[in-house]
């Protein structure tokens, strides 16, 4: 019976590991990247920093709610990129991004509700 009892107990930390080795990313840290590039790369002068706060934290937040996994690890990628073109956004992720950043611009730019 001990045998029995040890053998689950090995097999229970055994796919505990498993599952804890094959995590999905890390989708605050990842928001966080692309709030920080979105931040940097907004010209000086076009809107208030409050505004670009404002509009990074609605993009990132919008965005990355809609994306599953594979698709935030991919766009992980590209936010190591230099500069980020719109070819190079994860499959199917280009309506995500159209239509979150139109509600974001909307919302905060043009101060509708």
């Amino acid at each position: 019976m001990k045998k029995i009892v040890a053998g689950v107990c090995v097999l229970a930390f055994s796919i505990a590991g498993l599952a804890g080795c094959s995590q999905g990313p890390d989708k605050a840290a990842v928001k966080d990247k692309f709030y920080n590039k979105f931040v940097e790369d907004v010209p000086s002068g076009e809107l208030s920093k409050e505004q670009v706060n404002d509009l990074g934290h609605c993009l990132a937040d919008g965005i990355f709610d809609q994306l599953n996994d594979q698709q935030i690890k991919e766009f992980d990628k590209v936010l190591d990129k230099e500069k980020i073109d719109k070819n190079d956004l994860p499959k199917g992720t280009e309506d995500v991004f159209l239509k979150t950043s139109n509600d974001c611009v909307k919302k905060i730019v043009m101060g509708d509700k």
